[in-house]
């Protein structure tokens, strides 16, 4: 879908950079979809945007897929919208939303969840950037009061690893990201079983919006 660019100068965690030493400054995005310009849902009748609603009347663990590469990951039995939203081609400074978006979707989930988490998947490989590092940013805001949001590296088998945890302030879309050395893998799945998800925990109760979502 979108081609994202986003170029960080000289933008080292935790390494030294030396002649020849260049991926993390060429490395491409690794996540699909990044924008959410597809989604899996249509507009509801009398709205122009994408959205859906989704309301249990029992608790358990459910599974929606949202669009190419996305998921939500619910647990118990609150209700929880999700809205894709169309930004326009304007660069005129006013929002201040990095990257020029095409896309951002708009999450809000209310009492009754025990969790709500955002997703994305790498298949086949147990251990994917073990031994390396990973470096995350993406564009995002929150409605009425600041979130705390909450990203982890989660393998198959093994320790989640945290690569963000931060409040993310309301207002415009603004960009956040971080960087942190990945350790040497102990995941002994194979090939089919073995996978990476990079989870993003999203508060019961919140009310956030995303794009621009990039890891390299």
């Amino acid at each position: 879908t979108d081609q994202l660019i986003y170029q960080i100068d000289n933008f080292v965690p935790g390494i030294t950079l030396t002649p020849g030493n260049t991926a993390l400054l060429t490395a491409d995005n690794m996540i699909t979809n990044p924008q959410f310009a597809d989604v899996y849902f249509y507009p509801q009748t009398g709205s122009v945007n994408p959205s859906f609603t989704f309301a249990p009347g029992s608790s358990g663990n459910y599974t929606i897929d949202l669009g190419p590469g996305w998921r939500l990951d619910l647990e118990g039995a609150g209700s929880i919208t999700v809205e894709q939203f169309a930004l326009s081609g304007q660069d005129d400074n006013s929002d201040g939303i990095v990257g020029n978006p095409t896309y951002f979707i708009d999450i809000l989930n209310t009492g009754g969840w025990t969790g709500v988490k955002l997703v994305q998947r790498f298949s086949n490989n147990g251990a994917i950037f073990a031994n390396g590092a990973v470096a995350i940013a993406f564009s995002a805001a929150a409605t009425t009061t600041a979130q705390d949001v909450e990203i982890n590296y989660v393998p198959s088998t093994g320790t989640p690893i945290p690569i963000f945890n931060r409040l993310i302030a309301t207002g415009n879309l603004t960009a956040y990201g971080n960087a942190v050395n990945i350790p040497s893998s102990s995941n002994t799945d194979l090939d089919d079983s073995a996978f990476v998800d990079i989870v993003f925990t999203l508060p019961v109760g919140s009310h956030l919006s995303l794009t621009n979502v990039q890891l390299t």
